[in-house]
């Protein structure tokens, strides 16, 4: 059961922020149909007036510039990517991955908020919790060694990882006991509803993560792109919008 918990926690934060475009009334599969461009950014004037020391806001909380700077600095070291990172021609690589590394800050730091707010914060325990578990599915701290090394993964990053993982459990958790529904690692799997593959413990977290997103509110300084509300994504600097679904 906690295996499929781990599962479940490291899809939702994955791709939750995706939600931060649809309407927060819960009907998250409409088409929203022609939509003005402008409107996909996020905090655009007050992103303007950030100062170079910080890469992002969430909601009053700062993501220093210094801190992912640091970690696409640890991939331009690794001889495994530094021959796509350097140069005039890995700029365009740099920010992207820079991008890549904010987005996931900012969706760490949505999700701990997230945790918090629902009575289950995400402790140091938890996070050992998610990482003991991350490491049998790899076959053991060795093996998730290699992995991380295989991917440039810093510990720093994987800390930041695993913290959301952490609070998509907790909440998922949270939101059991609420309903009544609280489940444990002997718990027999929940069958999925009617009509949907999600089971009501997964239909719960979905609709409160997706509350999450969209009620976030998130700045990014326009040295590292800007936040795409409708991709639940940071942008770089410079690339093209994303194509609006239904336009």
């Amino acid at each position: 059961m906690r295996t499929r918990k781990l599962a479940l926690a490291l899809l939702a934060a994955a791709t939750f922020l995706a939600g931060c475009g649809d309407d927060t009334d819960g009907d998250t599969q409409a088409d929203p149909g022609p939509t003005d461009t402008t409107a996909t950014d996020s905090g655009t004037d007050e992103s303007a007036s950030l100062g170079d020391d910080v890469a992002a806001v969430v909601d009053g909380e700062e993501i220093s510039a210094a801190s992912i700077d640091a970690h696409v600095e640890s991939f331009v070291s690794n001889p495994q990517f530094a021959e796509q990172l350097e140069g005039a021609e890995g700029e365009a690589a740099r920010a992207q991955l820079g991008a890549q590394i904010l987005t996931s800050a900012i969706q760490s730091s949505v999700l701990s908020a997230g945790a918090d707010e629902i009575g289950a914060p995400v402790g140091d325990e938890d996070i050992e919790a998610a990482r003991a578990e991350v490491e049998e599915q790899a076959g053991g701290p060795e093996g998730l060694e290699a992995a991380m090394a295989q991917q440039g993964l810093t510990e720093d990053l994987l800390q930041m990882e695993l913290r959301g993982v952490a609070a998509v459990q907790n909440i998922t958790e949270a939101l059991d006991e609420a309903s009544g529904e609280e489940t444990s690692d002997d718990t027999a799997p929940e069958e999925a509803a009617p009509g949907t593959e999600l089971t009501p413990s997964e239909q719960r977290v979905q609709e409160y993560l997706l509350e999450l997103a969209g009620a976030a509110d998130i700045q990014v300084h326009p040295d590292f792109g800007r936040w795409d509300a409708q991709t639940g994504q940071v942008v770089p600097a410079g690339a093209a919008p994303a194509p609006i679904p239904g336009g």
